[in-house]
């Protein structure tokens, strides 16, 4: 739930509310005491200490799709996404459905400038959610990108039809 309102926030252009709620989405998707503390530390921005926590459990469940996402977002923070997309694309491996960590991948893809390959996963995503506007904004930006403007701006349309107030998606479009 917390996920969803993070999205919903991002989407009114609360990107400050947008934290605080993917935050708490951290401090309780991790189903362990181990991945808790690996949260709790991402929202308190000691990523040096969460890579160790997400290190040392990924050494006894190296499997653990949660942890690797976890792993990931450390990574993405810091703007290595070369090290955060093999996490991802595991985590996918693992857990096709793992909703969040395709989000991850396509906004990882984007942030290397590998637009098509962002607007393949944000595709999948539409599937599950066609107006999701997170999700919409997304593909915006990346159509923007690859030079689609009118698919752009369609999408720019649908995300503004849903929250007319939200100036990043004005600045956007």
């Amino acid at each position: 739930a917390w996920l969803l309102i993070a999205d919903q926030l991002i989407a009114l252009g609360d990107p400050a509310g947008a934290d605080a709620a993917y935050a708490n989405h951290l401090l309780v998707a991790g189903a362990g005491p181990e991945l808790r503390a690996a949260a709790a530390a991402i929202c308190e921005n000691r990523l040096a200490d969460a890579e160790g926590l997400l290190h040392g459990h990924l050494e006894q469940h190296p499997e653990d799709p949660a942890a690797m996402r976890l792993l990931a977002e450390t990574a993405v923070r810091t703007r290595r996404y070369a090290d955060a997309e093999p996490l991802l694309r595991r985590v996918l491996d693992v857990a096709p459905g793992h909703v969040e960590a395709r989000h991850s991948l396509a906004v990882v893809l984007q942030e290397q400038d590998r637009n098509a390959e962002a607007l393949e996963q944000v595709n999948r995503l539409l599937v599950i959610e066609p107006r999701d506007p997170a999700w919409l904004n997304l593909k915006a930006n990346a159509l923007t990108r690859t030079g689609d403007v009118v698919q752009a701006i369609e999408c720019f349309a649908t995300v503004l039809a849903g929250h007319p107030d939200n100036a990043r998606i004005w600045m956007a479009y």
